[in-house]
């Protein structure tokens, strides 16, 4: 996950530096219009240097989706390990001691039928 997260601010700093290139690139095309540029030549300029940008943001984009599809998978790995681990915890406190065990869901049950017969009147 971390390279991940490296690969998607490397890429937003490609996109950073696409757009400064496109900044410098339409600056360096006006100024050769007094010169010897034409409009062609800036129009097509500046649909090169937009096409990149909106090539780079397209993978910026792919690349922060794919990050949040496996920060969601790892995070509900961790949820069902932790629910796992509770369930051996559980079972492992009923293996050894048992009678405590079967007192506490003696006191569990008589409680939820005190409140079912309770709520009936």
């Amino acid at each position: 996950m971390r390279n991940q997260r490296n690969d998607l601010i490397e890429t937003a700093e490609e996109v950073r530096g696409t757009v400064a290139e496109t900044a410098q690139a339409i600056n360096d095309t006006a100024a050769d219009l007094g010169t010897k540029a034409t409009a062609e030549e800036v129009r097509g300029t500046v649909a090169e240097r937009a096409q990149a940008i909106k090539d780079t943001a397209a993978d910026l984009g792919t690349k922060a989706t794919q990050y949040a599809a496996e920060a969601s998978r790892q995070a509900a790995r961790a949820a069902y390990g932790t629910g796992n681990e509770m369930r051996d915890r559980v079972e492992r406190f009923s293996r050894e001691n048992t009678w405590a065990s079967l007192l506490i869901a003696s006191a569990v049950g008589f409680s939820v039928a005190y409140l079912v017969k309770s709520r009936r009147r």
